[in-house]
């Protein structure tokens, strides 16, 4: 009996060995479940996986995204750039080219400019150097023309004491000068047509009427000053009595204070200081030509 009981217990075991079966498959879900786990994490990317992935993938997508970044910054930039540049880089363009125009100029012969009257005096707006004089008291003088005025131009000058300018075309004029501000040329080396003075808050012509200086025209110049202590006088050759720009013409120039003290003279060898009414002034400037880019310069001839 005992021989029977151990006979029946072996069969099963011999069963699921010839059959081919595992010995653990007891059919249910525990065996499915653990399966189905391995197999998807080693098969398919779960979210563990995909952590991974992006942790790993980050420094790649950076580069990426970094030289995208670089490529559009750089197209913007450019953008940007070359609207901010362009107002700046067309005003170097236009001071290159005019200085290159001044330059030519110096090699042949002035040049008409028209200045913007202002009180503002920028780079080569009267022409080249060739067309200002610095005095020894630091004023700057500057002066050119076109076939409708003369512009003089002064900086460092107090703007509420005037500027006296004589000039002298025809041959005709008085060699001896209008009085203001109890100064006046006792006598000038050339004989003037007319006189400019000029001061902020008034301004007037005189021309030569019967061997006499003839009424003041107030107002016959423009007088623009700027924020400190730069004046520039637009002045018609029609309010010096030429009918047209002169061929050639002879000038000279002081500024002075209301109280009678001059400074900045032109020429220089002309005297400054209280001066009175009865200093001569031995000596001018003479422009030999005012013909467009072969004209004489404001400032090269003394006599």
């Amino acid at each position: 009996m005992r021989r029977t009981h151990l006979l029946l217990a072996v069969l099963p075991f011999l069963a699921c060995s010839a059959s081919g079966a595992p010995f653990t498959d007891d059919g249910g879900g525990l065996d499915a479940t653990k399966d189905v786990g391995l197999d998807t994490s080693t098969d398919a990317p779960g979210p563990v996986d995909a952590a991974k992935d992006a942790i790993l993938d980050a420094p790649a997508d950076a580069v990426a995204d970094a030289s995208i970044d670089a490529v559009a910054d750089a197209s913007a930039d450019a953008s940007a750039d070359v609207s901010v540049d362009a107002p700046a880089d067309a005003a170097k363009d236009a001071a290159i080219v005019d200085a290159a125009s001044d330059a030519k100029a110096d090699a042949g012969g002035s040049v008409w400019k028209s200045p913007t009257c202002d009180g503002t005096i920028s780079a080569n707006e009267y022409g080249s150097a060739s067309n200002q004089y610095t005095t020894a008291g630091g004023q700057v003088w500057y002066q050119t023309w076109d076939g409708t005025n003369l512009y003089v131009a002064l900086t460092n000058a107090n703007v509420a004491e005037a500027t006296v300018l004589y000039v002298g075309y025809s041959g005709n004029g008085l060699t001896s000068g209008q009085t203001y501000d109890a100064t006046a040329p006792g006598s000038l080396i050339f004989k003037a047509d007319a006189v400019v003075y000029a001061k902020d808050g008034y301004n007037e012509a005189r021309k030569v009427v019967n061997s006499a200086w003839g009424a003041p025209t107030a107002s016959a110049i423009t007088f623009c000053k700027g924020g400190g202590t730069t004046r520039e006088l637009v002045i018609p050759w029609a309010a010096l009595g030429a009918n047209v720009i002169p061929s050639s013409f002879r000038w000279a120039g002081y500024n002075t204070s209301a109280g009678g003290f001059v400074y900045a003279q032109m020429p220089e060898t002309n005297p400054a200081g209280n001066i009175g009414t009865n200093t001569a002034f031995g000596h001018d400037f003479f422009v030999s030509s005012t013909n467009n880019g072969a004209g004489a310069f404001p400032f090269a001839t003394i006599e």
